[in-house]
């Protein structure tokens, strides 16, 4: 359970590199194409809770975010630096005291994002909430939402 927990904090860091989106449009001469990026890490839960969202409600998340990073670009950084403690833990040589001091740095990070993310865009607010609903839900291994 420790490590699903783990697990979760590293995908609500990485969400939005799993939802990203890019679509390029030229003039009329030409056409346009849209590629979605494989997420960074392999995440099995990260990949069942973005499974919950829509294309537009993933499009609007990244969006907020990215209003969000921009207005606060102090928050890019230290997310990257979460990223990064947090795969050097996984190579297993980390203490409980290690794991514990990176979940609440992880928890306050995400609820500092959110929170920007929010204020970039309050239509946001009911997808965070729909994805923090989901995670829930794994945690306690209730089956799939249908």
């Amino acid at each position: 359970m420790k490590a699903l927990l783990f697990s979760a904090m590293i995908g609500l860091i990485v969400l939005p590199l799993a939802a990203q989106t890019t679509t390029t449009t030229t003039s009329t001469t030409s056409t346009t194409s849209t590629t979605t990026a494989s997420p960074a890490p392999a995440n099995p839960m990260l990949q069942q809770a973005l499974a919950t969202l829509t294309p537009d409600e993933k499009n609007e998340l990244l969006d907020a975010r990215t209003k969000a990073l921009a207005d606060n670009p102090g928050l890019e950084t230290e997310g990257m630096g979460l990223m990064e403690k947090g795969m050097m833990l996984q190579s297993g040589t980390a203490s409980a005291e290690d794991r514990k001091a990176f979940e609440a740095a992880a928890r306050d990070y995400k609820d500092r994002m959110q929170a920007a993310m929010i204020k970039a865009d309050p239509a946001v607010q009911h997808i965070l909430a729909k994805l923090e609903a989901e995670g829930a839900r794994m945690q306690v291994g209730s089956p799939a939402s249908p």
